[in-house]
């Protein structure tokens, strides 16, 4: 469904422009971008976060709603990592130059809005593809032969489904795929083990596009890692 893959395009592309932003204004040293076999696609940053200066976070602007939607959010999905709600204290970037497009960044999360609606949600050091520095892509990915907990497609698929009928988002999905990201790592003992750390679920409507990347852990199930959902109102182009 190519209308569907211009918008993730479009969202992709937008999320990267204001992580970029964001760096720049905090003196960063330059931003790259690239996508793994995990199918997970996020920018990728020459050093790690920091926080930025209060006048530039400027977290009495936050709108009390965007938190409150943003903690509905974590509530429901309870992404991997994240054990408690998002405070304003927690902020150390945040944007709505463009009104309804909002974005907030965290130390370890960075979440796109549209209409106060979590549009894009990226555990940014836990994910498939890190947004850090080589170093901290290594490091993150040293952790990954603790992805010992059985899984599968279906429960992946069905955890994406759960997820979005408690957010109140429906669709007649044309095509649904959930995809095992498995590989073999070296354990601590410098064994090689044989681990599927993420699940990919990729769901397609007429109205746009839903994409979730689950993380495995020792136990299950799956956390969620990623989360792309734009869907366009039913007869609105």
């Amino acid at each position: 469904m190519k209308r569907g893959y211009y918008i993730v395009g479009i969202g992709v592309l937008l999320v990267a422009l204001l992580l970029w932003f964001s760096r720049q204004t905090r003196q960063a040293t330059g931003v790259s971008s690239e996508t793994t076999a995990a199918t997970s696609v996020s920018a990728t940053v020459t050093q790690s976060p920091q926080p930025a200066p209060l006048g530039q976070t400027n977290k009495f602007a936050i709108p009390q709603k965007l938190m409150e939607e943003l903690n509905k959010f974590i509530a429901i999905t309870q992404p991997y990592g994240l054990e408690r709600p998002i405070t304003k204290a927690d902020v150390t970037y945040f944007t709505n130059a463009f009104k309804t497009d909002m974005t907030l960044e965290t130390k370890t999360h960075l979440v796109t809005f549209f209409d106060y609606r979590v549009t894009h949600f990226l555990a940014t050091y836990d994910m498939s593809n890190p947004v850090t520095d080589a170093e901290g892509q290594a490091e993150a990915r040293r952790k990954w032969y603790q992805a010992t907990a059985r899984w599968s497609e279906q429960e992946a698929l069905a955890e994406t489904h759960r997820i979005l009928a408690s957010l109140g988002i429906h669709g007649e999905w044309t095509n649904q795929k959930a995809e095992p990201f498995t590989l073999t790592v070296k354990n601590p003992q410098g064994e090689r083990v044989r681990v599927t750390p993420f699940y990919t679920v990729t769901l397609e409507s007429e109205n746009g596009m839903v994409r979730a990347e689950f993380r495995m852990g020792q136990s299950g199930p799956g956390r969620l890692t990623e989360w792309y959902c734009r869907i366009r109102p039913s007869g609105q182009e």
